[in-house]
């Protein structure tokens, strides 16, 4: 493995390691105590990403960011959604809510992960500006998107599954209803504080 993409690697993991609602609901989904649900929210967290490597590739990700109309619209949908389910989260709690979540089905656990990365408009963000700079000008462009999406899709899924392993762990550990309702309320106040967040993020020629 080359220098470039040892740095892109461990850059990766500090990124994907970082506090953020894609970790706190992965992490969220551990406390139920249910191994299949915690795999389901990884898995859609890994998917999203794939999703967004995929926009980028494409130059999608590009196209929305330049849009005006349309990065608002995933701004402004993404800040109702992520304030919706911090709100949902402070009134059901985590870890005491596993028969819901086995009604609700995998499945829903799985799509709500997923709509967790991609209602984020700075995910796009971090795509754009993050990806170009360990690209090498005068080689082929996809064939390197390839590869790094590749080792950052690896690293989402490794970091995720690590958090979500943590949060089992924890809800084995720890069973006072008190300190689960903390935590519920904590996770809470992330979602929220970040769907506020992002009224405040805008794309180019805003103001103009």
């Amino acid at each position: 493995m080359s220098t470039t993409l040892i740095g892109f690697t461990l850059i990766s993991i500090a990124v994907c390691a970082s506090p953020g609602p894609s970790m706190f609901y992965v992490l969220s989904s551990g406390l139920t105590g249910n191994k299949r649900i915690a795999m389901a929210s990884v898995l859609g967290i890994t998917l999203a990403n794939v999703v967004w490597v995929a926009l980028s590739a494409s130059g999608l990700a590009a196209l929305i960011y330049q849009s005006h109309i349309a990065f608002n619209i995933l701004r402004i949908s993404g800040a109702v959604y992520l304030v919706y389910t911090g709100v949902r989260i402070w009134k059901n709690g985590v870890g005491n809510n596993s028969i819901k979540m086995r009604v609700a089905g995998l499945l829903n656990t799985f799509f709500k992960a997923m709509a967790t990365s991609l209602s984020n408009p700075k995910a796009l963000i971090f795509y754009l500006s993050f990806f170009p700079q360990f690209i090498i000008p005068n080689e082929p462009f996809f064939p390197q998107v390839v590869v790094l999406g590749t080792i950052y899709v690896s690293v989402v899924f490794v970091v995720m599954s690590t958090y979500a392993l943590l949060g089992k762990n924890i809800s084995v550990i720890i069973r006072k209803e008190k300190i689960m309702r903390l935590a519920g309320k904590i996770i809470s106040a992330v979602f929220v504080l970040t769907g506020l967040s992002l009224f405040k993020v805008h794309g180019p020629g805003y103001g103009e």
